[in-house]
């Protein structure tokens, strides 16, 4: 399924729902339709039972170039397009940390300034070989958005965050994989199939423990210690209730692999 002009494009098969950012003559660089049907997707991927796993990549050589800066240029564009443009960004960040469900992001390319953002938000990120990564804002003279001056520092810290944020230096796949930026680096040609496989492995798990380890992970990066373990002790709580659990149990007990209804 097509959405936005055909500027992104949405398949689901066997539990996995691909978005695909398609501008490949663009580097899939961002445009106000684009962004609003990104909204959309990871808004209604929350309800759909069979949307189980996400994967975000990108079409042709790049997975996204960032903005779309064609009329932003001194004198062309209205402040409040600008103001719009990052206002636009700020939901789709806020509905991928919101999803209960996993995010894969397949990076295939560049993937700098809001291409970076697309990538950190999601929940696990394998990258291609050919993979390149960078913030950019400062070659704009602009400030760090998408919540990359809250994600980098705790993915890389600080100083490594300063630094990539204040040159806007471009660094290659395996310098992001060294830094903790993607989980792994695969052949490009092998990409897809990463990721889907992982993707297929995910399908079959239960999927309210997703959304209970998804939220909890999170909550834990600006939470304290003890009220962590507070909420993990009600995470617990509801997952006891679950049938899922209770299949795994019984699953342990007669040997054999749990088959998870999502309840």
């Amino acid at each position: 399924m097509a959405t936005a002009g055909n500027e992104l494009l949405l398949e689901k098969k066997e539990g996995i729902l691909t978005i695909t950012l398609n501008r490949p003559e663009r580097l899939n660089a961002l445009t106000d339709p684009m962004r609003e049907a990104m909204v959309r997707a990871f808004t209604e991927a929350a309800t759909d039972k069979d949307a189980k796993v996400l994967i975000l990549t990108g079409a042709g050589r790049g997975f996204c170039s960032g903005a779309d800066v064609g009329g932003m240029r001194s004198g062309e564009a209205e402040p409040a397009t600008g103001v719009r443009r990052i206002g636009l960004g700020w939901p789709i960040a806020v509905a991928m940390r919101d999803l209960g469900k996993p995010i894969i992001a397949a990076v295939n390319g560049v993937a700098v300034g809001a291409g970076l953002g697309l990538a950190m938000n999601s929940d696990i990120r394998i990258a291609s070989d050919k993979a390149q990564f960078g913030t950019i804002f400062v070659r704009r003279a602009l400030a760090t958005e998408w919540g990359l001056s809250y994600l980098l520092p705790r993915i890389i810290g600080p100083g490594k965050t300063l630094e990539i944020a204040l040159t806007g230096d471009i660094i290659d796949a395996r310098q992001a994989e060294q830094l903790g930026l993607v989980n792994k680096v695969v052949p490009h040609d092998d990409l897809m199939k990463a990721a889907r496989d992982l993707a297929l492995k995910l399908t079959k798990g239960p999927a309210l423990s997703y959304h209970l380890i998804k939220k909890a992970v999170y909550a834990g990066l600006e939470s304290s210690y003890i009220a962590q373990l507070n909420t993990e002790a009600s995470a617990t709580t509801l997952a006891l209730q679950t049938d899922d659990h209770k299949e795994a149990v019984a699953a342990i007990l007669e040997k054999r692999e749990p088959n998870f209804k999502g309840r």
